[in-house]
């Protein structure tokens, strides 16, 4: 039994136990469909060395199922599909072996799905859907880039046709209660509104938290490497301070209003260098290290 959290956006935020049905990628990688044969994912042919600093966007598709019975319904469709970001700096060091290649991995940001429901019925008007929206709570989203993540990657390094696929990165927060992220409260803390000046919905629940992205794909050249990848989002609420219309809900009730979630197998990835030059120079302020803030800064240039 896994416990996943999902958003339900700026109407309601919930949380909740489902059972994984997350797919392993399948052996082929699902290639960005951006345009990999011009700009800065053009093939190239010959070796290539990927160590160095490298900025990643996975581009997640998650499938929210209701469950039965919950005080949420999803609207206007169940399931429904929505999209969510995961921001990551992989650092590929020295190899220990041929085809092996040591890597650092750190979690920069996740910004989660959101989608459309109801409490009870579905509204008639779809003007009346709520979005539902669960965040990293403050001090979470500032812990995330601080855990260093060591892995191993297995390569192919001739491109076009070279091949990358890693270790999953495990991030792991607030097990058996620890306060990981310092913010005064057992496990780490999701933040959960729905927005607006009187939100029918609004609160926090502090949670044993998991985050574990890996990815398998193709490189295109030194600068670019793209395909697919598997996350697990995965959280167990240990305690709760959220209200469902001025009421205080318990934990149990909480759970059982939050969607099934299943990632699905047609995620992706993009890779870009960042430790490179021009477009591939993250490094703002020359400190000869990407910060996770660098590659937010520069998340425009994987819409190219």
């Amino acid at each position: 039994m896994k416990r996943f959290f999902y958003g339900l956006g700026p109407g309601l935020l919930f949380f909740l136990a489902a059972c994984s049905a997350a797919n392993s990628p399948s052996d082929e990688p699902t290639v960005n469909q951006q345009g990999p044969e011009t700009g800065l994912c053009s093939n190239e042919t010959g070796e290539v060395d990927i160590r160095g600093q490298w900025a990643v966007r996975a581009d997640l598709d998650v499938e929210g199922t209701q469950r039965q019975d919950a005080l949420i319904s999803l609207c206007p469709d169940n399931p429904q599909v929505a999209g969510a970001t995961a921001w990551i700096k992989l650092d590929f060091q020295e190899a220990p072996s041929g085809s092996t290649v040591n890597h650092i991995a750190t979690i920069c940001a996740l910004d989660l799905s959101v989608i459309t429901a109801g409490i009870g019925t579905c509204p008639a008007d779809p003007a009346d859907f709520l979005e539902i929206r669960i965040a990293l709570g403050g001090a979470l989203q500032t812990y995330l880039p601080t855990v260093q993540i060591p892995g191993k990657s297995s390569i192919v390094a001739k491109s076009p046709n070279g091949s990358l696929s890693t270790d999953k990165f495990e991030f792991f927060g607030g097990t058996q209660g620890s306060d990981d992220d310092s913010d005064g409260k057992a496990g780490v803390t999701l933040d959960f509104t729905t927005g607006g000046d009187d939100p029918a919905v609004a609160g926090e629940v502090y949670a044993e938290f998991e985050l574990s992205p890996l990815f398998r794909g193709r490189i295109h050249n030194s600068r670019c490497i793209e395909g697919s990848t598997q996350v697990v989002l995965d959280y167990y609420v240990i305690d709760r301070d959220i209200e469902l219309a001025g009421t205080k809900l318990d934990t149990e009730v909480a759970r059982q209003n939050i969607p099934t979630l299943r990632v699905l197998n047609s995620s992706t990835f993009r890779a870009l260098r960042a430790n490179g030059e021009e477009d591939h120079d993250f490094d703002d302020d020359s400190d000869g290290n990407i910060s996770c803030e660098e590659i937010l800064q520069h998340s425009s240039l994987f819409q190219r």
